[in-house]
């Protein structure tokens, strides 16, 4: 089986944003999407979206993923050094 290779990436994106409690017409009309930022492997990187895992075991299985939509990502920036090789 070929070494399989997940990058660590720094995310920075934006998110919906919304209130679930009565507020005036005035503060929901200035409100905007969440600045975010999220660190984890790049497990799928398409034009449709991007998924990141906060861990990966050594049987392929990940826990705490994130999918991302394509046109919610502001910049993507890869973390020197840190890749998870399995082979």
């Amino acid at each position: 089986m070929p070494t399989k290779k997940f990058q660590l990436v720094k995310v920075d994106w934006a998110d919906a944003a919304g209130c679930t409690s009565w507020q005036s017409l005035k503060e929901a009309m200035i409100t905007n999407p969440s600045k975010v930022i999220s660190i984890g492997y790049k497990i799928r990187d398409d034009k449709v979206a991007l998924t990141i895992a906060g861990s990966i075991t050594e049987n392929l299985n990940v826990h705490d993923t994130t999918v991302i939509p394509r046109g919610w990502i502001k910049k993507i920036t890869p973390i020197k050094g840190h890749i998870y090789r399995y082979e």
